[in-house]
């Protein structure tokens, strides 16, 4: 088995069991700051969007982040373009804080987050000597396992 498949139920999910929930929320907080720091009026926004793909990804089917996430931000995007007006008029306006304290705090978790996750990683990689981009890095956790029965499974 390597990497990203579809599921065989009814739904066809795609799934990728080698990608962790460690990532998941590293990549949230990066993504939230990014969103937080440089377009402050749509950092709330960002954050709902974020949270439509982790959570259910997260809780009701492990494995389908990545594809949750594309269509969300396909959502996001096509309704941004679509209407505009909506998401820079005043009355929707949702202003993030002011000030550098919030900005540093969340950038300086985002970076220790990331910067952990890297090193994690590539301990792993390093240990297990798996050094091809085919290679499954987390293929002997319970969490893997759990996401890749529903290959085996139907």
């Amino acid at each position: 088995m390597s990497g990203v498949f579809i599921d065989t139920k009814h739904e066809r999910d795609l799934l990728w069991p080698d990608m962790t929930l460690f990532w998941i929320i590293a990549y949230d907080v990066w993504n939230f700051t990014y969103i937080y720091n440089c377009v402050p009026e749509h950092a709330f926004y960002g954050l709902a969007v974020l949270l439509a793909c982790t959570i259910p990804a997260v809780f009701i089917k492990k494995g389908t982040w990545v594809q949750a996430r594309a269509f969300t931000l396909a959502a996001w995007m096509m309704y941004i373009f679509t209407f505009p007006g909506v998401v820079t008029s005043a009355a929707s306006r949702v202003d993030a804080v002011d000030g550098t304290g919030p900005n540093m705090a969340l950038s300086a978790l985002s970076l220790v987050l990331n910067g952990a996750f890297f090193v994690y990683h590539f301990w792993r990689v390093y240990a297990q000597r798996k050094f091809t981009l085919g290679d499954e890095i987390y293929s002997d956790t319970a969490g893997f396992k759990n996401i890749a029965l529903f290959r085996t499974a139907h």
